[in-house]
């Protein structure tokens, strides 16, 4: 089984909006609820075109292999910090099953895991193995989509088998296309009513657990994106920020709707559980819907900012020296000293770590 935390994360989503002609330091993201689509690029290292098709991607390792999986890029994890306890709470938090999959990475932490249930199809070691040979290596180049890309593959190779000959494989697949696609349609269908990823429905308990927590997110989002807004407008005006800030508006209305389900459960007339079902999903829809939509508006800005930026000249800065530099890694205390010559090259990046089914590599 995945790693599980039994409390309730509250979890803040950091609708930040990059350089607007002034520094902003990365930010440090708890673990999130994904939206509709695969790809959560809360980090913003994604093009568009890149997005896309990564996200295409992962739909097809769906309907060639019937295993899900996600990608997240944050800058830097937090409540918690560790990589592998990070990973398993977003899966947590948003019921994925034994046959779903999740990648995590903080582009910043410079830290990643592939989230993955020890009952599922994929065995430890083979997940291990994907990690550091098809991960690993992309991350190194910061191939973001890339290393998005290279688990899915992985993930499809080890379902892909290794004997019985090319028509066998495509007499199997179209015997059970059909299937797969009913079984696809069901499930999406159950997880919209509040249903698991399974045959039992999730517990009430676990829904209040759930939609009390895409609360406190969702509107956590709206603070930050309204504090956002103000940097953007005076920074571009008005008119350029005017989809920013409708987006505001319309999940501000998600969210009162929200809160308003769930005042009307807290009230003294009672509700059947098939009631409270229907409203906790109806809460989590909102919320999830809303928090897509301020995200997507704030990396629109973000965009902006930085095209602006980098079409501004910069002056070329050289560094006289370099102070102590301290492995990224809890786990190493000393720090490690190094002299820098005036020099107008950047310090190479510190190494890439995942918590390990083994020894991490460096």
């Amino acid at each position: 089984m995945r790693s599980r935390l039994t409390s309730v994360v509250a979890v803040s989503l950091a609708v930040l909006v990059g350089s607007l002609g002034f520094a902003v330091p990365a930010s440090a993201t708890e673990p999130v609820t994904l939206g509709d689509g695969r790809v959560w690029d809360q980090a913003d290292v994604l093009t568009d075109a890149q997005e896309a098709n990564l996200d295409a991607h992962l739909e097809r390792l769906t309907a060639d292999t019937g295993l899900d999986l996600w990608v997240v890029y944050v800058d830097r994890f937090t409540s918690p910090t560790s990589a592998e306890k990070w990973a398993s709470d977003t899966a947590e938090l948003n019921n994925l099953g034994p046959d779903q999959y999740l990648l995590a990475v903080a582009t910043e932490g410079r830290a990643y895991y592939l989230s993955s249930d020890s009952s599922g199809p994929v065995s430890d070691d083979r997940i291990t193995a994907i990690e550091q040979d098809r991960v690993l290596p992309a991350l190194q180049q910061e191939d973001w989509a890339g290393a998005g890309i290279a688990a899915a593959d992985g993930l499809a190779d080890t379902r892909s088998g290794g004997g019985g000959g090319v028509i066998w494989v495509v007499v199997i697949v179209a015997a059970i296309l059909g299937a797969l696609l009913v079984w696809a349609l069901v499930r999406r269908r159950r997880a919209a009513a509040g249903g698991s990823s399974g045959s039992r429905p999730i517990p009430l308990e676990e829904l209040e657990r759930q939609a009390g927590a895409a609360l406190v997110q969702t509107d956590d989002a709206m603070t930050t994106s309204a504090q956002e807004l103000g940097f953007a407008k005076a920074e571009f005006g008005d008119a350029a920020t005017a989809e920013f800030e409708q987006a505001i508006a319309a999940a501000r209305t998600s969210l009162d709707r929200a809160f308003a389900l769930q005042q009307q459960m807290d009230d003294d007339v009672p509700d059947s559980p098939e009631q409270r079902r229907a409203w906790y999903g109806e809460i989590l829809d909102l919320c999830r819907s809303a928090s897509a939509a301020l995200a997507e508006k704030a990396r629109r800005v973000r965009r902006a900012a930085r095209s602006r930026e980098e079409r501004t000249p910069r002056p070329s800065r050289a560094f006289s020296s370099c102070g102590p530099m301290r492995a990224r890694d809890s786990r190493v205390s000393t720090p490690v000293s190094r002299s820098c010559a005036r020099t107008t090259e950047r310090t190479p990046s510190p190494p890439w770590r995942t918590t390990p089914r083994r020894p991490a590599i460096d």
